[in-house]
């Protein structure tokens, strides 16, 4: 009898696994009581990964994965929208850019709509310069109270 538990149980994993009932750990309780050890291998494409499992059966399985992404570090960001930012950057504000980004329909290089935070980003990656606060003949705040010799709060 219990063989045939074990064996409705086993057909049974795929729905114990899925169902919404299971937590989270539960199904890494559950892989453990599976596995026998994880073995992960270079390839020589370095974008990729070997991994061998060998299973508390006696069996063993090879999967060759994509190496993900370290986290934290953005995706590069397309040539197109880089190139525009390089372009127009010196001259036009972050707000704008995303605007002339979206009207192109450029994406981030995790294929998200720009932001400004994005454009800040491409904007250092690239040491693109934002454009100066003032026009031309005109006199920030800072320099005219350097220029009086008084505080900002004055001139303000």
């Amino acid at each position: 009898m219990r063989s045939h538990r074990g064996a409705r149980t086993a057909a049974d994993l795929p729905a114990l696994r899925h169902a919404p009932t299971t937590t989270a750990r539960d199904r890494k309780r559950l892989l453990r009581t599976l596995i026998a050890d994880v073995t992960l291998m270079p390839e020589p494409d370095r974008a990729k990964a070997r991994i061998g499992i060998r299973w508390h059966a006696g069996t063993a399985d090879q999967l060759i994965i994509g190496r993900p992404r370290p986290s934290g570090i953005p995706a590069v960001t397309p040539s197109p929208a880089a190139e525009l930012i390089r372009r127009l950057g010196p001259t036009a504000g972050n707000d704008e850019l995303v605007a002339i980004l979206a009207r192109h329909g450029y994406l981030t290089g995790a294929g998200r709509p720009f932001d400004v935070k994005a454009v800040q980003w491409v904007r250092h990656v690239y040491k693109v310069p934002v454009p100066p606060a003032v026009a031309a003949g005109e006199v920030s705040v800072k320099d005219a109270a350097a220029r009086l010799g008084c505080s900002i709060g004055v001139v303000y």
